[in-house]
């Protein structure tokens, strides 16, 4: 009995595993490319003086731990946050959304 516990818990993990990096691999096939190496570029002008160049933190907060949505990137882009100032993307904040998203798989 203890053996099929134990082959019932394994079997779990296994699936759950594998159903959240296939979730993980589903949201991330769903970044538009474009836009992703659209807003590489402008990270990597505008946003590392702040956020060191890889965006793992300096002055400003990591980037590639963000827990936010797309919507609130782009938020936090036009209007700014704390020190962050506003239009910092300049028109191109949906990009800088996206590759700020695809950092975070």
């Amino acid at each position: 009995m203890k053996q099929y516990v134990k082959f019932f818990i394994v079997i779990g993990t296994i699936s759950a595993t594998l159903l959240t990096a296939c979730s993980s691999n589903e949201q991330q096939a769903e970044l538009d490319a474009d836009l992703v190496a659209e807003g590489e570029k402008i990270a990597k002008s505008s946003c590392i003086g702040c956020h060191a160049a890889d965006l793992s933190g300096d002055m400003g907060p990591n980037l590639r731990q963000l827990k936010l949505s797309k919507e609130e990137i782009v938020e936090v882009l036009e209007k700014g946050r704390g020190s962050m100032p506003p239009a910092t993307a300049k028109g191109h904040e949906e990009a800088v959304a996206e590759y700020l998203l695809s950092l975070q798989y």
